[in-house]
């Protein structure tokens, strides 16, 4: 028996979510003589929210093709049972 993993979908599916639901406002900066300062403020702001997208988006990816993955295991009459539980 072979089962399809596809990550593909996941990770789409996921990033759609992801984007869909993370609330990037727009920010303000306020420019000064020095442009380092705007391309500092901008590259700290770009991190800010690239590190949450991140970690929001592995936690839904993770989870969305385990489940995937566990429905075509029951789909076709095979179920995962914690080891705790047996």
């Amino acid at each position: 028996m072979k089962i399809t993993v596809d990550a593909h979908a996941a990770m789409k599916s996921a990033a759609d979510y992801v984007l869909n639901d993370l609330e990037c406002l727009p920010v303000e900066t306020e420019l000064t003589d020095d442009p380092n300062d705007f391309l500092k403020n901008v590259s700290n702001i770009a991190n800010e929210y690239r590190n949450e997208f991140v970690r929001c988006l592995e936690i839904e990816f993770n989870a969305r093709l385990s489940q995937v993955s566990s429905q075509q295991l029951t789909d076709n009459g095979i179920h995962i049972v914690r080891k705790e539980d047996s």
